[in-house]
């Protein structure tokens, strides 16, 4: 392998980062987060946006 591109979510986002600047080897990253700040204000967008909730999330919007 001459070259590698490296993705992380949430924890694996730092590991990303940080293996970067350790391998010559790694031509790219795409450490990643999810923004979950005003979760109210989200959701009501979403609602509004799509006219109702991702199934995914059903459990937890019936409660």
């Amino acid at each position: 392998m001459k070259a590698s591109l490296y993705r992380g979510g949430s924890k694996r986002g730092w590991t990303t980062w940080l293996t970067a600047p350790m391998h010559k080897r790694v031509k790219g990253i795409v450490p990643t987060a999810f923004d979950n700040l005003n979760i109210a204000v989200q959701m009501e967008h979403k609602l509004d946006f799509w006219g109702g909730f991702c199934h995914s999330i059903e459990e937890y919007v019936q409660r």
